[in-house]
């Protein structure tokens, strides 16, 4: 099945239903799993002439009406000039694509076709399960001199343990980052924490923070 960025989900939308809410939280997403990447900037449309989504405009979502969403269309080409464009869009049930963002990069194309592929899989996974993928939320737990960085000043190493009921996520000094516990446990107790241990493992590597100790808490 290829890669899953994502493990982690809650069930809900991103912001109020704003398409510049999913465009912002796509740009953060794409910088915690690939926080080197090379893109020079992302276009929200807001002076695209054409058919596309506005930060103002509503976010399509699934569903049986002509508006709604069909698939999840992203994809790379080549830029008018030098460097890549990484489209963001989506196919509607009325055959139209419409565009949610787009991305200038200096990457590789490697590096962006595995972008789009992440993209897709979060959209997809927003759209038509209603379900976020917390990655974002996890990592911006992490300290960072302003919210737009892209990586943490926490230098490590980090702590992550976890049993089937809890998962403590703590530097070697005692702070404590991330703390999930079920008393008692419930059905689905073990998936549910493997899922968030699945992406802190995946957000520290992605930072560059060494573990100190991935035994149970």
């Amino acid at each position: 099945m290829g890669t899953k960025y994502f493990h982690a989900v809650s069930k809900g939308a991103i912001g109020d239903g704003a398409a510049g809410d999913v465009q912002k939280w796509i740009e953060q997403y794409v910088n915690v799993l690939f926080p080197e990447n090379g893109i020079e900037y992302w276009s929200d449309n807001q002076y695209t002439e054409t058919k596309a989504l506005k930060a103002f405009s509503v976010f399509p979502v699934a569903g049986f009406a002509p508006e709604n969403v069909h698939h999840v269309a992203c994809y790379v080409r080549q830029g008018n000039c030098e460097g890549l464009i990484i489209e963001i869009s989506l196919l509607l049930k009325n055959g139209s694509f419409t565009n949610l963002c787009w991305a200038k990069t200096f990457g590789g194309e490697e590096e962006s076709w595995s972008i789009t592929r992440a993209v897709s899989q979060a959209l997809e996974s927003i759209i038509f399960f209603q379900e976020v993928p917390l990655i974002v939320a996890l990592y911006d737990m992490l300290p960072r001199k302003q919210n737009s960085d892209r990586f943490t000043v926490l230098t490590g190493p980090v702590i992550v343990g976890s049993d089937e009921v809890s998962l403590l996520v703590k530097t070697v000094g005692g702070q404590v980052i991330h703390r999930i516990d079920h008393e008692g446990g419930s059905e689905g107790s073990k998936e549910y924490i493997d899922a968030y241990r699945a992406d802190w493992l995946s957000i520290l590597s992605n930072m560059k923070i060494p573990l100190a100790s991935q035994e149970n808490a």
